[in-house]
Formats: C-alpha cells, sequence, structure tokens
C-alpha cells in the first residue's frame, strides 16, 4: 500500500497537489537559506523578505493539503496548541482594554498611562503594550516561526526530504563559517568584504558574533550527526590494509569527509568569533552530543570520531592562535582575580521589571522602553534587549508566557525522547540527537545573550525544533504514512488556514513595507532645520512629507511627533497637540514626546504640563538629555531652585564640558555651584578643568582640591585623578604638592606605570639618585616594553 503523500505523479487532482508541495519545499529551503546569508536578517527589509518567503511556502502547503481527492496527511506536531496560544495572547497584548479592565491586568501598566496619556486624554481604552509597534512586528515574527515550525514537520515527514534539507543546510553552515574564517583575518570589520559597520563585532554576515556563534551551534550537532551516519562500513575482519582501502574508496566516503570538514569549520569559526557564551555553550553541547550518542552506539567508535575532530580542531585553533581567546576570557576576572559579567547589572535591573509586570508583562518587543526606568547602569548605551532570552520573555510576556513556552518544551521533548528510546533507525536517532545538542546549545548560550531576537537564529531554531519531532517520528515501516506523528483531525482547521496565511502574508509584507517607506521618508524630514522664517509653502511641503509617513506607517511613534512638530510651526496647536498625544499613546514612556506636549501645554494647563515634565524624568532618570530638557522648562518656569537641582542630576549623569557649558550659561552663583556640583571627584575635576581652560587657575585648584577630597565616594580612582592636578601644580611651581598627588596616586592605583616614571623624575630633579633608580625600577616591572625608562635607568646606573 502507497500512502497518500506517496502517490504516483499522474494527471487530475493530484498533479497541482504535488506541484504545490514542490514549490512549498523549495520556497522553504530558499527561506532558510537567504536568512543567513541576508546579514542575519537583522534589518527590516530581510525581515519582510524572510517573512514573505516563510508565510507564501506555508500557504503553498495548505493550499496542497486542502480536504479533497487524494489529499495528503497533515500531522499535529507537538506542542503546537501552547504556540498558537501564545500567538493569540501576543494578540491579546495589542487590544484596547477599558482603564478598569487595564487596572486589573496590569496595574503598573495602568499608572504609567494615568501619568502620561491620560493627562491628555482621560478615560480612553489603552493596550497591555507599551510599545505598540514593536508588539506588532514580534505578532508577525512569531507567526513566522510558528508557520514555519508546522510546515517543516510536515515536509520533513517526507523520508526524502528529511535526507536532503539538513544535508543541503549542514553544507551552508559549513560554508558560512569556511567564509566567516576567511574575513576575518582578511577584512575582520567588513561584511562580504565591502558592507562596514560601525562598532560592530563583526563575524560572517552577522553583525554580532553572539549570534553567528549562535547559528553555528544550531547545525554543528546536525552536522556532525549525518557525520556518523555517513562513515564508510567495512569489515573488521579483513586485513588492516584492505579495510584502510575500502574505507577510503567506498561512496559514502566522500560525505563523511565533507560533513567532517564542515563541523571542524564551525567549531573554528566560534572560536575565530571570540564569542565566550559561543564557546561554552558548543563544547557543553559536543559533550552533550558525544554521551547521547555513546548510548545508543559502540562508545568507542563514537568516542574515537569526536576526538578526531576535536583533535583536528585543537590543532585549527593552535595554527590561528590561542592568545586571543584567553585574552577574551581573562576579560570575565577583574584585577583581584574575582568574576565580573557586564550582563549582571542589566539583569539585575531587569528583576525590577518583573517585579512589577509580573504575570502579563510589558509587552513584546517594548524592553527598549521598559527598561529605562529601572536602568541603573551610567552611560548612553541604549539595550534593546536583557542578554538574557528567559528574563526578556518574563518581562515582555510576563508569567503567561514563560508558562506557555515551557509547556511547548515539555511536550516537544516528551514527544520525542518517548520515541526515541524504543527506535532502530540509525538515521532518525543520530539526526534527533543532533537536533535535540543544537537546540540545547542555543537554550544555554541564549542565558547570556539574545539570540531569539535575531531573525535568522529565531527561524533556524524554528527549523531545528521541526527537524527534531519529524526526525524521531520518521518511519519506513508504518503503512499508508510516513510518521509516527498522530494526524491532524478535522478539516475546518485546514480550510481556516488558508485564508488565515493569506492574511499573514498581506499583512507581513504592507506593514515592513510602510515600514521602510515610513523610514526613508523620516530620513528627508530629519534633513529639514524647521524654524519660524520657513514659508508657508514650504511648511505645507514638509507637512506633506509628514503626512505621508503617517499614513506608511501609522504605528510608529516618530512619525506623529515629526507631524506635531510641523504643525506647531503652521501655528495649529489643537491638531499638534492631538499628534504628540497619538505619538504618547503609541510610546508612553517615550521622553521626547512627554516634554514637547508638557512644553505646548505649559501656558494652557501648567499643572498638566508640569506633570507630564515630571513623568519625562521619573521615567528616563538615565537619559542626560531628558533632564537636561526638564531643567531648562524649569528655568524657563522661573522655578530656579528646583532647575538647579535637576541641573545636580544632569551632572551625576555626565559631568563633561558640554554640561558644564550648558550650566555656565545659567550664570550660577558660588552657593549655586556648589549645591549643583554633586560630592565626587569627577565632576569637580571636569569643572576644574573648566575654569582651567578659561585661565582662570587659581579657582581651577580651589575646585580640584573639593573635588580630591570626594575620592572615596568614587568607585574606583583614575589614574588622570591625580595626573591632571599635577601637571597643574608642577606648571605652578607648587612641586611638593605636585609631589604628595603622585604618592597618593601610586597608593590608589598601585599597578600604573607612570606614577613610578614621573616620581623617578622628580627624585631626580631633587639628586635623590637612588630614589629615582628604585621608581624606574618599579616603572619597568609594570610596563617591560617601556624603553623610554630603560634608557634613563641605563643612564643613571653608568653613572
Amino acid at each position: 500500500m502507497v500512502s497518500p503523500s506517496e502517490q504516483p505523479f499522474e494527471s487530475g487532482p493530484l498533479t497541482w497537489r504535488r506541484f504545490l508541495l514542490r514549490v512549498s519545499r523549495v520556497v522553504l529551503l530558499l527561506a532558510l537559506v537567504f536568512c543567513p546569508l541576508a546579514f542575519g536578517t537583522a534589518e527590516l527589509w530581510s525581515m519582510t523578505v524572510a517573512q514573505a518567503l516563510i508565510f507564501s511556502a506555508a500557504l503553498f502547503y495548505f493550499i496542497a493539503v486542502l480536504p479533497g481527492d487524494k489529499a495528503p496527511l497533515v500531522y499535529r506536531p507537538p506542542g503546537i496548541m501552547p504556540l498558537l496560544l501564545l500567538a493569540g495572547y501576543i494578540l491579546f497584548q495589542l487590544l484596547p482594554l477599558p482603564p478598569w479592565s487595564l487596572t486589573f491586568f496590569s496595574p503598573a501598566t495602568a499608572k504609567i498611562y494615568a501619568e502620561t496619556l491620560w493627562l491628555l486624554t482621560p478615560g480612553t481604552w489603552q493596550p497591555l503594550t507599551l510599545h505598540y509597534a514593536n508588539t506588532v512586528s514580534e505578532l508577525f515574527r512569531y507567526a513566522a516561526c510558528v508557520a514555519l515550525y508546522f510546515l517543516a514537520v510536515q515536509l520533513l515527514s517526507r523520508r526524502t526530504f528529511l535526507h536532503r534539507a539538513p544535508a543541503i543546510l549542514a553544507a551552508l553552515a559549513g560554508t558560512i563559517a569556511f567564509f566567516a574564517i576567511l574575513q576575518k583575518f582578511s577584512s575582520p570589520d567588513k561584511i562580504y568584504w565591502f558592507r562596514h559597520v560601525e562598532g560592530a563585532s563583526v563575524t560572517g554576515p552577522w553583525v554580532y558574533r553572539n549570534h553567528f556563534a549562535g547559528y553555528m551551534e544550531l547545525f554543528l550537532p546536525v552536522t556532525l550527526a549525518l557525520f556518523l551516519y555517513c562513515r564508510p562500513r567495512v569489515h573488521y575482519r579483513l586485513p588492516w590494509r584492505q579495510r584502510l582501502v575500502d574505507f577510503f574508496t567506498l561512496p559514502e566516503f566522500n560525505q563523511h569527509l565533507f560533513y567532517g570538514l564542515g563541523a571542524i569549520l564551525m567549531v573554528l569559526s566560534v572560536f575565530v568569533s571570540l564569542s565566550r557564551g559561543g564557546i561554552i555553550s558548543m563544547c557543553l553541547a559536543l559533550l552533550a552530543f558525544t554521551l547521547l550518542a555513546a548510548r545508543r552506539h559502540t562508545l568507542t567508535r563514537v568516542w574515537l570520531w569526536t576526538s578526531v575532530v576535536l583533535i583536528l580542531v585543537a590543532l585549527g585553533v593552535g595554527w590561528i592562535g590561542w592568545q586571543p581567546i584567553a585574552v577574551r576570557f581573562s576579560s570575565f576576572f577583574n584585577e583581584q582575580g574575582g568574576i565580573q559579567l557586564s550582563r549582571l547589572p542589566i539583569w539585575h535591573d531587569t528583576l525590577g521589571i518583573l517585579r512589577d509586570f509580573p504575570v502579563w508583562g510589558a509587552g513584546f518587543g517594548s524592553y527598549i522602553d521598559i527598561y529605562l526606568p529601572y536602568r541603573t547602569i551610567p552611560g548612553s548605551a541604549i539595550y534593546d534587549h536583557a542578554h538574557n532570552d528567559y528574563l526578556e520573555l518574563l518581562t515582555d510576556g510576563g508569567l503567561v508566557a514563560g508558562l506557555l513556552v515551557g509547556w511547548f518544551f515539555v511536550q516537544l521533548f516528551h514527544s520525542v525522547f518517548t520515541v526515541v528510546r524504543t527506535r532502530q533507525d540509525r538515521f532518525s536517532i543520530l539526526l534527533s540527537l543532533g537536533a535535540f545538542t543544537g537546540l540545547l546549545s542555543l537554550l544555554i548560550h541564549s542565558i547570556s545573550d539574545f539570540n531569539l531576537h535575531n531573525g535568522a537564529n529565531t527561524f533556524a531554531f524554528a527549523f531545528i525544533c521541526a527537524l527534531l519531532a519529524a526526525a524521531a517520528h520518521s518511519s519506513r515501516r508504518e503503512r499508508g504514512r510516513e510518521s509516527l506523528l498522530p494526524i491532524l483531525r478535522g478539516n475546518w482547521a485546514l480550510v481556516v488556514s488558508v485564508p488565515l496565511l493569506a492574511l499573514l502574508l498581506l499583512g507581513s509584507f504592507q506593514y515592513h513595507s510602510g515600514l521602510m517607506r515610513g523610514e526613508r521618508l523620516q530620513r528627508e524630514l530629519g534633513k529639514v532645520y524647521l524654524n519660524t522664517r520657513m514659508s508657508e509653502e514650504r511648511l505645507r511641503e514638509v507637512l506633506g512629507k509628514a503626512d505621508a509617513a503617517v499614513a506608511s506607517a501609522p504605528l510608529v511613534m516618530r512619525h506623529h511627533f515629526a507631524r506635531g512638530n510641523v504643525l506647531v510651526f503652521q501655528g495649529k496647536m489643537d491638531q499638534a497637540l492631538a499628534s504628540f498625544a497619538r505619538a504618547i499613546e503609541l510610546r508612553p514612556l517615550d521622553w521626547l514626546s512627554l516634554q514637547r506636549a508638557g512644553y505646548y501645554l505649559a501656558a494652557a494647563q501648567p499643572d498638566v504640563a508640569d506633570r507630564l515634565y515630571q513623568a519625562a524624568s521619573r521615567f528616563n532618570p538615565g537619559k542626560v538629555e531628558c533632564q537636561s530638557g526638564h531643567a531648562r522648562w524649569l528655568f524657563l518656569q522661573g522655578r530656579r531652585p528646583e532647575g538647579m537641582a535637576k541641573l545636580r542630576q544632569v551632572l551625576e549623569l555626565d559631568s563633561t564640558a558640554k554640561q558644564i557649558d550648558t550650566i555656565m550659561s545659567y550664570r550660577p552663583s558660588l552657593e549655586e555651584l556648589a549645591m549643583v556640583l554633586p560630592p565626587r571627584t569627577e565632576p569637580h575635576l571636569n569643572f576644574a578643568r573648566y575654569l582651567w581652560g578659561k585661565n582662570e587657575k587659581e579657582r581651577a585648584l580651589t575646585m580640584y582640591r573639593r573635588g580630591m577630597g570626594y575620592l572615596g565616594e568614587e568607585g574606583a580612582a583614575r589614574p588622570d585623578f591625580f595626573l591632571t592636578g599635577y601637571y597643574w601644580l608642577h606648571q605652578l611651581k607648587q612641586d611638593e604638592e605636585a609631589l604628595g598627588l603622585l604618592r597618593q596616586g601610586v597608593e590608589h592605583v598601585p599597578h600604573y606605570a607612570e606614577f613610578h616614571v614621573l616620581l623617578g623624575d622628580t627624585y631626580l630633579r631633587e639628586g635623590i639618585q637612588y630614589r629615582a633608580e628604585e621608581e624606574y625600577g618599579k616603572a619597568l616591572a609594570l610596563r617591560p616594553d617601556d624603553e623610554n625608562t630603560r634608557r634613563k635607568l641605563t643612564r643613571l646606573r653608568g653613572q
């Protein structure tokens, strides 16, 4: 008996079904090949194309399996129910809720709206998400993952495709690894040798090395599984020479060599990428794969071939050099030998979000905004992800999303291991183990990174989940079907899926193409300098572009904000405030929209304006521009003491010359300066540099000495704290105090060689040669390659 999916190709209804199934397979493979090559699908255009390909492939498949004559069997993938519920939950986050309902579900979300949007439009229905556009994007991305998972399970249920698809993708991953290694040594800062990305850790087609490593982690164990499966089989009773000849002449040898070389290149490329999380996760995955494979196969042979791969990798890394890897891992430790992880402060701050949004989350894709009120990390770096996929899942979707995702993995792994324990098919077992350890590797890596927020890695992860389910349940003996998975019952689901996928395809393309048009128009608007001398005709032209941007992407806050700015210069204040309100509705935590609305409400509704400015400052405590804008508004309102207090907060965040210039523009008195400067060394030092540059040297030294009194308030003293004062005092011939600063510097920063060089120079000028020789020796011990100091010491000893 022949299964429905294996009926001979003939005319009639079956012909078009077979054709659509073939098209679906080709388009799916095209999507999986396109995603990593298109710069890791990290940009809007590539995500648009990837989703279009995935939804198209799924649509072709569901049309092909519509109920009717000789329709192929459709299987129910493990875990499909929690995946569909999670998609419905993301959609629920987008639905407007009445204030009482929003307060019931998420009091923290309702409080944010109460302090922002509801000041302008009281009582309006609002969604759970705090970043509407990002949540819509996440809905389409997640829907594409679910469609890919369901589709891949169906297509991989055919034995021929189960052999072909992993082989193609393993070859792709090996090729990418090869070119990534070449690129790293020939053009390390350019993707494909032509695209430069500023400030990125470029590896292969990815701008971020950890995402490259994550992709390799997924396909390395699958490649190893194919490597072991294609091992040429020889008769061990034959003489060893005959066995060696047979090994190299058997047809499987070429494939065996190909997959082995691909696996070696993948491991090498992860080491070359210098991704610490990738290296650790990959090594753990290799260990897990070896242990699991050894339980079902001859232990000696598995260890033998794994050892061969690892030895070749070790030789390859040794040829490339272990030094960069050692340096990279040494950054795990501080000077005292303690462990330091740059992500720990982010995770600590993220726990505050979980406390306030425990059940329903703040909305998928909203981390970039909701993190700001909880951020304690100084600086201007933007954190759009938590660098921990598990924490970010909980901040985005709360406990509800966490339970649904956990339910999916429990169902998937339970279904797989229940079947694999009783399987005898060597190919299915090895491929299942490879897929499982690939998933395990990325799940481990996700503890310290956000691989599942990269387009190529997300879709590859969905495919490997499908590969695990399909390989474990693949059957050559079950009559009438090619998979042990349960058959999907109910024709209504198949019929409904066709219009749903068509809607997702059209909606995704329309939404993302609108985003791209809006971005193009926004760039043009960014080049326009609005001013009161612009003609009415020019303002209408600019407003037309702003309206076009809003029409193209109505869910993007920046377009409404730009439109409001143009309307202000046209004198249409009511419409401008409506645009600012719409911007706040889409992103209620955005400080710029809150302050702009407050600025133009100051005359009519001063209390509302003040509350909007306070909300902007409270939700963005680490944003220098936000605090500076609030201070400027307070000065405009004649509230000088409050403005000075706000400037103190600005200096605590950023005490550079730009902020000092801003403070001096308000002409502060000495008492106000004493109040503004926070009790820390760095702000006082920067202010002293400002005064020194203005040639107010005595005031600069006074400010410097006051700042050095707060040295204990700084987390760690820096060499420039002492060197700045030393050079000033040395210039003013106050050598005794300058010498004291150097000694203080040695005490606080003992490993800084320049202090000892300067001390040696000072002692040499004073004729204390033995002390100078001692200090030069200490400097050379800390900085052995300092030839200038070495010459000084040689001359001194020669005397």
